[in-house]
């Protein structure tokens, strides 16, 4: 079985008891809806299982996602609408990799920065939140809790089934973005997920805004992982700290 089609499973089962409307927000009357963009799911290239560099980056959120307004889509099974999520994830993002860097798409710019440093068959493209509302986070979302707790599963099976050997974390410091990814991912207390924590401030002079690293305690795993700016925020200081995390990546060509 392949990767994709681990994925597809678990989003089946993930999926098969949220309420079919969330499927196609578009075509439903329900007011908890209204804006939603089309759900958010997952794929890698079919090369993913041999990729020497597994690198995982988890943004925000997709503003105009809307696989599930095409014409040729309808609500005629939750099979048929994963595999067209599925679908639209793999065409857009491996379409982007191909692409030259170009203004306006700065999340692409980096996850092309990245591809080109580690290589491109291993990297994992996600998102903190599965939907977008009105092209932006879902905070006002009436069901902005369950849209977290849907992400957080969904996370949480990408991770389990393609075991990255890196997490970026590129969510941005946008208040409501912290407070979910720290319920999801906590920093302390008892369930305290994020540990050996480093930043590179005496080392390189980098905030622990600029450049956070810790290992993501998941399972019986721990996962080097990463925490910066978004790519989307032209300050010098983000900058420096995405050209830093792209220096300490793993090289696509060393043996």
């Amino acid at each position: 079985m392949t990767k994709n089609e681990e994925l597809r499973n678990a989003y089946l089962d993930i999926l098969k008891d949220v309420d079919d409307a969330y499927l196609m927000p578009h075509k439903s009357d329900d007011p908890t809806i209204k804006g939603l963009s089309g759900l958010f799911l997952t794929s890698v290239s079919p090369d993913y299982h041999s990729a020497k560099n597994k690198i995982m980056i988890i943004g925000r959120e997709t503003k105009g996602w809307k696989w599930n307004e095409k014409k040729d889509v309808e609500l005629i099974g939750r099979e048929n609408c994963i595999d067209q999520a599925l679908k639209s994830h793999s065409s857009f993002f491996f379409n982007q990799l191909k692409k030259k860097n170009s203004r306006g798409k700065a999340f692409h710019n980096f996850t092309r920065s990245v591809g080109k440093k580690s290589g491109t068959e291993g990297l994992i493209y996600s998102n903190l939140f599965c939907f977008a509302l009105n092209k932006t986070i879902p905070t006002k979302s009436p069901i902005f809790e369950e849209i977290i707790n849907l992400s957080e599963r969904l996370l949480f099976a990408q991770i389990e089934i393609l075991k990255p050997d890196i997490i970026l974390f590129m969510n941005g410091f946008d208040k409501s973005s912290v407070a979910a990814r720290r319920q999801i991912f906590p920093i302390d207390g008892e369930n305290n997920v994020c540990l050996n924590p480093k930043n590179y401030f005496d080392e390189h002079g980098l905030s622990s805004k600029q450049l956070w690293t810790f290992d993501l305690k998941f399972g019986d795993r721990l996962i080097k992982s990463y925490r910066t700016y978004h790519p989307s925020a032209v300050s010098k200081k983000a900058k420096e700290g995405r050209d830093f995390l792209i220096s300490l990546l793993p090289d696509k060509d060393t043996k």
